[in-house]
Order: C-alpha cells, then structure tokens, then sequence
C-alpha cells in the first residue's frame, strides 16, 4: 500500500489553504516551508491547513510529517485495558515513524550514491570498483576527449602507413622497372621516404608514451597517471588519490549513519513485532465479544419484543378501566354534591341548635344563683355540660325514613355526628339504604365518612358500599378513599373492588399525589384476566427483609433492565452502548446490525475458527458527497488459508443543510457483503459482514454514498477493521 510522508506543491498567487496529503497522530508533527523557510500555519481542518501569511506565486510549499521518536505516545501498564484507540495509536506512531525513515534512507542514500553508479545504472558499492568509476568518470571530461581525438588521429595513421605499405609493395615492381625519378634512384627515393615516415611515427610513438602503454591484448591504453594531467597543474593520478581520499571518508559516515538507523529500524520493529503480538491477542477478545454480543443481543431484542407487546395490551387495559373508573368517580361525585348539599341543611340546623343552646346557657347562668342551692352534683354536672356546649358546638342528627308504597319500598337511615369550632371541625357521617322497586331491582347502598380539618389543614375517609341486583345482572362494589390536604398538596389512596355477574371481578389501588398516579390493576373476565402496574419504578423484596430489588423501569415509554438472566429468548433488533461479560460461550452467531458503545470483557472463548491479522485503516481526507459511490478506505487482506474475512465499519458523517440521503456498504473481493443508508441528521453508521475466500489477497473496501456536497465524512471519521478467520 503506497504512502506519503512529504509533498511540494507550487503556490499560486495569494494561495494559503492548502491539504494535509497524508495521516497524522498531533498537529505538532507537521512542518510546513515555503520557498525553503520555515512557515506558520493554523488547522482549517483535520486535512486542510492555512498559512498565516500568503505565499507568492511560483512559491514550492513543502508540507512533511516529522512523528516523534523521543516518546511513545502510548503508555502501557501490566493489568490496564487496552483500547482498540491505544493500540492503533501505539501502532500507527511505529509505522509513521518507519515510513519518514525510510523516506530519508532513501533520499540520503539515493543522492550520495547518484554520483557512482555505472552506464547501465547499476549502484557500486565495493570500494576498489568505486575508484574505477571515479577514474572512468574522470577520463570522460574534456581531457578524456583530446585523448581520444589524438588516439583517432594515430589510428588514422596508422591506416595511412599499412595502406602505403601495401601500395609500395604493389609498386615495387614498377619502380624497379624506372630505376630512377628526379635524377635520383629509385631505392634513394624511397630510402628517404622511409627514414621521413620512421620519424614521424617515432614522434607519435613518444607522444603515445607520455599517454600510456598498449595493454597485453593491444585491445586498450593503459593510462599513465603520472604523465596525464587534468589541469595544467595536476596529474591524473593526484585528482584520483584525492577523490579516492574524499570518497572514502564519505563512504564511512554514510557506513556509520547506515548502521545507527539500521539499529534504530531494528528496535522500532521489535517494539512493533511487540504490539503487532497484543494486537492479535486483542484481535481475538473482540472477535469473541463481538459474537458474544450478538447472540446476547438477539435474546434480549425477543424477550423485550414479547414484553413491549404484554405492556402494550396492559396499557389498553389500563386505559379500559380508567374510562370505567372515570364514569364511576363523575356518578360518585353527584353523590357527594348531593350529601353536601344535606351537610350544608345539617349545618344550618346545627347552627340554629347551637343559638338555642346559647340561649339556654344565658338562661341557665340567669338562673344559677336561684339554684345554688341545689345539690352540688347537679351543679357540677350542669357546670360541665355548660362548658362542653360552649366549647365544642356539638351536635348530633340522627333521622331515620321509611317509605313504602305499591311498587316500592326503600329505607334510609341516616346519622351525623360533627364539631365544628372557628378554627376546626371534625364530622363523622354514616348514611344507609335500601330499595326494592317493584320487584325488579334490588339495591343496599352504605355511605360513611370521617373528616376532619383545622385551617387549610384536612382529612378525611369515605367508604361506599353497594350491592345490586336487578333483571340484568347483579353488582357488588366497595369503594374506598383516604385523602389528606396540606396547603395546595392534596394525597388521595382509592381502593376498588367491584364483581359483576359472577363472571367478571376487578380490583384496584389508586394513590394519587397532585395528579401524579401509581397503583395496580388486577381484572379477570374468567376468559382472560390482567396485572396493570402504574409506577416509575418497580421493585421486589424478599420476606427476609433484604435489599430491595428493581428489575426493571419504564422511562420515555422504553423498558430498561439493569440486570437480567435469560434462559432462552431471542432480540430481533438491540442496541447495546454499554456492556461488562464476566464469561461467554458462543457457538455460532448472525448480526444484521450492532451497535456497541463500550464494552469489558474478562473471560471469553470461540467455539470454532481462529481469528488473527487484524487491520485497520482511517480515511486520510475529508469527503464531500457527490450524488454516487466514493470509497472512503480500502486496503488488500492477504489469506495464507481458506478462510473468512471479518469486516467492521464505524463513520461519523457531518450536515451542513438539513437531512440529506446517504447510504453505506462493505465489500470483500468486490462483492457486497452489507450495505445501511438513510436520511436523518448526524447518522452515525456501524457495519458489519464477512466473506468466504480461498486462498490469495482480497481487496476490502468501505464505499460511501453522499447526497450532495452539504453531507461529509471528516478525516479520521471512518474506520474500517478487518480480521482473518481461518477454518
């Protein structure tokens, strides 16, 4: 997989913004130059930067990552829990680092070396052959070329000479014949030619020396150092000492620096063979949690399907009786209107008896005197009667009514017993009924009640009761309430228990604090009966008086259970966000969709199949949506086996203008193998799947679907995680 640790880009005029080409741990690595100086910059985003100063056209702007080496960024401790985010830190910062190395290997080494590779491009590195290539190098300058017009001059020569040799001797027989030219001899004439061209080619042969010797095939010249100059000043071979020296001295230090960086490598891939060592355990943990999770989740999605739908039909329930009981509280309500329209009679006669007894005591104290003379007990007890009448205003109704006639014959009795004083009263009523009308209604009702109030202060009990019985049906209900008043706080505890016809009972507690209502409802039609509870929280405790025990609570019309022990269920669809699993076992398991926020697990094992060769790879560049299919991350899993290729995808997409379509998919060896869209704000996308393969190396990939340009997916926001499962 290609990457890149540095990259110049040309300026143009009044440019600032420019992109971060490649991934980094901390803005601090980052070094920015324009024009070969250092330049100040701030974060636009996480892969774009801004210069504080604008460059100038034609400017190179270098932008490098430089990844600290003098600390880890990640501390391990024996007994902490690794993080998939730690791990991937400790990793990444190793592979950064190993990337800018051998970046800088490569760029020091490469320019050293340039200058001492041979025709064919070939690097020399064993240091005799790199004289000779110096040497070579040295005999192609300008001196290199004088030397080899003057040897094509020789040559030209000596093709001249073998040429005038052939020609002589094809003409010897010719000048033998003339005998003489010029007056002179044939063989003077040519006895002086020759002694000429022997000269001539003594003074090339000497120039030739100067140069160098014939090798011992006469294929080639060996140089004569010593002879050779490069400068007017300097020979050959001293260039070539100096060179060798200067050579030899880089050589080392190139050899030194070699070796420290080798040795640094070295530690680096131990620490990294290190990691990559607990990665692959954690690998396995969160594989394993991973399919723990999954069956977890599928059971609890059932069990809270099936308990959604029991509290559904109870609230229908609920909502039935709370009709019923509203019809029942509006008929008993009459029924109080009318008994305090019978109080409010009461009262008046209350009031009158209570002038009277005034009367009677102003009376009485008229007479006193005249009957001191009475005895001492009927004194006493008048004193005290006075007292208590004064004091209390008491007074006591009793009426009892029967009618009867032709078609009906009712029965009433009623009783009131009450104290009523400037700053209190107390009352105690009891009323009692009974109706038979013309044989075809049977009713006895009872009505008591206690109260009792001193300022804005009050409480009070009311108990009814009736049976009924009538060609329809028969009714049996008591009703019972105890309220109490404090101010504006009024607390009501109503009990029902009603049964109909023989077929049909029901019984309910009501408390009811300012109209926020708890109780319970059971009802039993004989066919199908019901247990509604009305609380915010719901507990058990056992008879031994021990902790209390909540095992579940309703809050925003959604169950939570903080611990549960499922025997056998199944979850259609959960999200888990926080999960701690002492021990799993799983044997095999299918996830459409899971969402997980965090998780611990201590001990877990895998039925089948090893997972190992984890990766893990980040979009470096934020992503704007274009109306089609972009990839976010992609990287080749190489499998040594038949196996499975496990794949899990997080990204976290951004909108500037309001919901817009996105959709999201996996695919292993091109292939689909999951794929989730939608259109709400702020999805955040968890995907998951996994593909069958034989042996070789398959492309995995993350492929994002954008609407348009307001929807994105920021730098380092998706995550894709693959692991090989080999069968």
């Amino acid at each position: 997989m290609t990457y890149t640790t540095k990259s110049v880009v040309v300026a143009g005029q009044g440019q600032r913004d420019f992109d971060i080409p490649f991934p980094y741990l901390d803005a601090s690595h980052i070094q920015v130059r324009v024009a070969g100086n250092a330049a100040t910059w701030s974060l636009v985003t996480s892969g774009r930067l801004r210069l504080d100063f604008p460059a100038n056209a034609g400017n190179a702007v270098e932008i490098s990552r430089h990844t600290t080496i003098d600390s880890a960024l990640v501390q391990f401790q024996n007994g902490a829990v690794l993080t998939a985010e730690d791990l991937n830190k400790a990793v990444q910062q190793t592979l950064f680092v190993q990337q800018e190395l051998s970046d800088l290997y490569t760029s020091s080494i490469g320019n050293t070396l340039v200058q001492i590779a041979n025709a064919n491009g070939v690097v020399v590195t064993d240091p005799s052959n790199i004289v000779s290539m110096i040497a070579e190098q040295a005999l192609n300058t300008s001196a290199l070329a004088s030397f080899n017009a003057r040897v094509a001059d020789i040559t030209a020569n000596s093709q001249s000479i073998l040429l005038a040799q052939t020609q002589l001797q094809n003409l010897t027989t010719t000048v033998n014949a003339l005998g003489t030219f010029n007056g002179q001899g044939i063989q003077t004439v040519l006895q002086n030619e020759t002694s000429q061209r022997i000269a001539g080619d003594t003074a090339i042969t000497t120039q030739l020396n100067l140069i160098g010797a014939a090798s011992g095939d006469g294929k080639s010249i060996i140089l004569n150092q010593g002879t050779v100059k490069v400068s007017p000043t300097q020979t050959l071979g001293d260039y070539i000492s100096g060179v060798a020296s200067s050579l030899a001295s880089n050589l080392a230090a190139i050899q030194t620096e070699t070796q420290t960086r080798a040795d640094a490598v070295s530690s680096l891939a131990s620490q990294y063979t290190t990691l990559a060592a607990r990665t692959s355990a954690a690998e396995s943990a969160i594989v394993t949690n991973y399919n723990t999770l999954s069956t977890t989740a599928s059971t609890q999605a059932q069990a809270l399907s099936s308990l959604v739908s029991r509290m559904n039909a109870a609230e229908s329930s609920i909502a039935t009786n709370y009709t019923t009981l509203t019809g029942t509280t509006s008929t008993q309500a009459q029924s109080i209107t009318t008994l305090t329209s019978r109080m409010s009679n009461a009262e008046s006669n209350i009031s009158a008896n209570a002038s009277a007894i005034a009367a009677n005591t102003s009376t009485i104290s008229a007479n006193y005197s005249t009957l001191s003379t009475a005895t001492s007990t009927q004194a006493q007890a008048l004193t005290a009667l006075t007292s208590r009448v004064t004091a209390a205003e008491s007074s006591i109704i009793t009426e009892a009514n029967t009618r009867s006639s032709a078609d009906t014959a009712m029965a009433q009795q009623f009783t009131l017993l009450g104290a009523k004083r400037a700053d209190g009263q107390a009352w105690i009523l009891d009323e009692s009924k009974v109706l038979v009308d013309g044989g075809n209604t049977s009713l006895g009702t009872r009505l008591s009640g206690l109260s009792a109030a001193i300022g804005n202060v009050s409480s009070a009990l009311a108990t009814e009761t009736t049976a009924r019985v009538d060609a329809t049906g028969a009714l049996a209900t008591s009703l019972t309430n105890l309220q109490t008043t404090v101010g504006n706080n009024t607390a009501t505890i109503s009990t029902l228990q009603q049964t109909t016809n023989g077929l049909s009972a029901r019984y309910s507690v009501a408390v009811n604090i300012n109209g926020h209502i708890s109780g319970f409802l059971l009802n039993s039609s004989g066919a199908t009966s019901t247990f509604a509870v009305v609380a915010d929280n719901f507990q058990i405790v056992s008879m031994n008086g021990a902790t209390a025990l909540q095992p579940f609570s309703v809050t925003g019309g959604k169950v939570y259970i903080d611990s549960a022990v499922i025997k056998d269920g199944s979850i259609t669809s959960a999200q888990i966000s926080n999960v701690t699993i002492g021990t799993a076992q799983i044997a095999d398991a299918s996830i459409s969709r899971l969402k997980l926020g965090d998780q611990v697990v201590d001990y877990n094992k895998i039925a089948d199949g090893t997972v190992t060769g984890m990766q893990q790879a980040y979009n470096g560049s934020i992503m704007n949506g274009n109306g089609g299919w972009q990839t976010l991350v992609s990287f080749t899993v190489p499998m040594d086996y038949p196996g499975d290729i496990l794949a899990m995808v997080t990204l976290k997409q951004g909108f500037t203008a309001g919901a817009r379509n996105w959709g999201a998919r996996i695919k292993i060896d091109g292939v689909m193998v999951f794929s989730s869209g939608g259109s709400a704000i702020a999805d955040s996308v968890a995907l998951s799947g996994k593909r069958s393969v034989g042996t070789g190396s398959f492309l995995v990939s993350v492929e994002w679907y954008g609407q348009d340009g307001s929807l994105y997916v920021d730098a380092g926001l998706a995550s894709l995680i693959s692991f090989r499962r080999y069968k």
